[in-house]
């Protein structure tokens, strides 16, 4: 067996303890700083995209308290929403577009600041993630032409750059 070979088959192995009719597999192996460094930065997304969705939705929950929604459109009911769009005011795309570019920016941060390396890219795959929600909120709900372009095109990848560019220094 050649050298790579010996690393992976290693990697593989593990030891079987029987104590107490219990079987514990304990590896053979101590993760090394590559393998630390994948966990945090694979954390470091997971965190970042769990408290930027979080805002996000806590911030969206504030368009019925801080500006009136439209009489009879319950936020938390989709249907209701969509029959209601048409009856929003300009303040409450306005708390919605907040949402979601403080949502991407505390995320793409989070991540940024979590990641050990490439925290860039951290920063921007959160944000595209972010993107993603974002388009599908644009064909779920009929929002007006004007907004879905605002929203899609300055809330997610402009605040991940944001936040790259914070975590850069």
């Amino acid at each position: 067996m050649n050298k790579t070979n010996s690393k992976i088959h290693n990697l593989f192995q593990f030891d079987l303890t029987c104590d107490s009719y219990n079987f514990i597999f304990i590896p053979l192996t101590e993760p090394n700083q590559k393998h630390m460094k994948i966990l945090r930065n694979i954390a470091g997304i997971l965190i970042g995209l769990a408290i930027g969705g979080f805002l996000n939705l806590q911030l969206i929950s504030l368009n019925g308290t801080v500006v009136p929604l439209p009489e009879g459109v319950n936020p938390l009911d989709t249907e209701s929403i969509k029959a209601g769009m048409h009856l929003f005011s300009p303040m409450n795309y306005l708390v919605v577009f907040a949402a979601h570019a403080l949502g991407t920016l505390v995320g793409a941060i989070i991540a940024g600041f979590i990641a050990q390396s490439g925290k860039l890219i951290f920063c921007y795959v959160v944000g595209g993630v972010f993107l993603l929600g974002g388009i599908s909120m644009v064909i779920m709900l009929p929002t007006p032409l004007w907004f879905a372009a605002v929203d899609l095109l300055f809330a997610y990848i402009p605040m991940a750059w944001i936040a790259a560019k914070m975590v850069e220094k």
